[in-house]
């Protein structure tokens, strides 16, 4: 049997479980090819289990020089996510939005899947987004929130 310490190691720097227990109640254990791919999608220099000390010690290398400044700003600075002289600026307005007074939101919170019509059957498409906005509108709401629609990453 393979010593996969290493691989566990390096799964676990990661932030990724190495075990877990399904919805029936049952321990299951990833086979060493998913942790491997998924610690490679991590960025992880990784091929194998074989691979797996190497790229431990340079996931921590990585991490030991990686570190760099966080300036938190608010309101008088570009909004977003970015960087300035190398520093990391997390920049947000310090309140949200609001209506003028008497006119209140509301609307719903959905996954774009689940917005499904006879149409698309199986999955919801960007079409039945727009359905379902227009059927909002429809009944005075004003506010639809999605999941992210791409996988967002990040690099």
């Amino acid at each position: 049997m393979e010593d996969l310490s290493a691989l566990h190691a390096l799964a676990a720097e990661l932030g990724v479980s190495t075990s877990y227990v399904d919805g029936l109640a049952r321990p299951v254990t990833p086979p060493a090819e998913t942790l491997v791919r998924v610690c490679a999608a991590l960025g992880a220099p990784i091929a194998g289990p074989q691979d797996a000390g190497a790229a431990l010690e340079a996931i921590r290398d990585l991490r030991r020089h990686e570190a760099t400044p966080v300036r938190i700003a608010w309101d008088d600075e570009p909004q977003g996510l970015h960087t300035d002289g190398g520093t990391t600026v997390i920049a947000a307005p310090s309140s949200a939005w609001r209506r003028g007074e008497g006119n209140r939101s509301w609307g719903v919170s959905a996954q774009l899947a689940a917005l499904r019509s006879a149409r698309s059957r199986t999955f919801g498409d960007l079409h039945d987004l727009e359905s379902t906005c227009h059927w909002l509108k429809s009944l005075g709401g004003d506010v639809l929130t999605l999941l992210p629609l791409l996988p967002t990453f990040n690099t």
